[in-house]
Formats: C-alpha cells, sequence, structure tokens
C-alpha cells in the first residue's frame, strides 16, 4: 500500500508542479523517506516476488513507468509467477479515468472480469 501511495504521490508531483520536475521528484522522494536502493522503493529492486499471487499488469506505452512495467512484468515470470499483461499502445498513464474514452471502458471491463476471476 505505501508503495502505491508513494507512486501516486509522485506522479501528482510531476503532474501537477512540471515547471519543475527535479524540484519536485527530490521533495516527494524525501517525504518517501526511502533510499532508491530500498526494495521497497521499487519492486524491481525486490529481489524474491515468487510468493506473489497471480497477477494481471496494465502498462500503457506512454506512461513513464512502461518500461518499468514491461521489466517488472519479465522478472515475475522469471520468478514463476503467473502473470499476466495488458498493453495499451498509445495511451498515457491513467488514461481509463476518462470514462467517455472507448479505451476506457474496454479495459475497465477487462479489469473487472480480471478482479473476478482472481478473487472467485
Amino acid at each position: 500500500m505505501c508503495l502505491l501511495v508513494s507512486h501516486f504521490i509522485l506522479l501528482c508531483a510531476i503532474l501537477f508542479f512540471n515547471r519543475n520536475h527535479i524540484k519536485m521528484l527530490t521533495i516527494v522522494l524525501d517525504r518517501y523517506g526511502a533510499s532508491p536502493e530500498e526494495p521497497l522503493y521499487s519492486l524491481l529492486l525486490n529481489p524474491s516476488l515468487s510468493k506473489l499471487p497471480r497477477t494481471w499488469l496494465v502498462a500503457c506505452s506512454k506512461d513513464p513507468t512502461y518500461d518499468e512495467m514491461l521489466m517488472f512484468h519479465d522478472k515475475l515470470e522469471k520468478q514463476g509467477v503467473q502473470v499476466s499483461l495488458e498493453v495499451c499502445k498509445g495511451y498515457p498513464h491513467f488514461f481509463w479515468m476518462l470514462p467517455m474514452l472507448p479505451k476506457s471502458q474496454e479495459l475497465m471491463t477487462k479489469w473487472a472480469a480480471q478482479v473476478q476471476e482472481m478473487v472467485a
């Protein structure tokens, strides 16, 4: 949960204070209080992800974290986690927050189906 919150704060800082990215990034990282080498800072740094449950990832090609999501997918596969990846080409981070987009509706339908399947 803490990791999700930190990424959300980081995204807000970049989106809303884009005049000075480095300054805002520094502020967010200082508030989070983690060294960039710490496994909780990034899931990619965690040495053992093999105990994670089945995982469904969504990567948007216009998202700043796109490459990290692809690397995370590969790392989960290599550690034996049952993982699937949905790639939304040409879309930015959180595009599904705009429900008037047909792609948003399509992704939300897939998301709901994935959640239902995972908790069944």
